[in-house]
């Protein structure tokens, strides 16, 4: 139970990154390809940095040390308004000769759940750096486990659902025909 917890922690990490990656990308690929690039390559940095990673764990105690967690935090809040502030408005006036095509919904659709767990994680980045709520490692736990294994939600299976709406069942072809 205590190595699942731990490893869940883990992959806390690894889903902050993919998501914060995955929303910037997806949503403003089409306006600005050097903008995301410069943010994906700079989030890759942020992963590798020092701190990110190095934390303790007390055995005895069962604790860990919040204040590292909320340096990591507020990292990745600091990052997630640079996002906002340097990345392309969000928007589609120029998908709008799509908005016909059935398979254009189920993108949109999508787009929207991945969305609404960034906007999630977001929130729980603003609500411990800004309003000094509690730090709860389960709870940071469990949302990590449903971006990455919940059936419905997970953002890499909802990426292979675009890519496979977008790729195998033609989405740009369609629209031109």
């Amino acid at each position: 139970s205590e190595k699942k917890y731990l490893k869940k922690k883990e992959n806390m990490g690894k889903a902050c990154i993919l998501l914060f990656c995955l929303i910037s990308m997806v949503w403003t690929a089409k306006d600005d390809f050097s903008t995301i690039d410069k943010l994906r390559n700079d989030l890759y940095q942020l992963e590798d940095a020092p701190i990110t990673y190095h934390v303790t764990y007390d055995t005895v105690g069962r604790t860990f040390d919040d204040e590292i967690y909320r340096n990591v935090i507020k990292t990745y809040d600091d990052f997630g308004k640079r996002i906002d502030a340097e990345s392309p408005t969000i928007g589609n006036r120029h998908l709008n000769s799509l908005n016909s095509l059935w398979l254009w919904a189920r993108v949109q659709s999508e787009m929207r759940s991945l969305d609404g767990l960034y906007q999630t994680f977001r929130q729980k980045l603003h609500d411990i750096t800004q309003k000094g709520h509690q730090l709860n490692m389960q709870q940071w736990a469990d949302f990590a486990d449903v971006i990455l294994t919940d059936p419905n939600v997970a953002v890499p299976d909802t990426l292979k659902r675009v890519s496979d709406i977008i790729i195998e069942q033609n989405l740009f072809v369609a629209a031109y025909q």
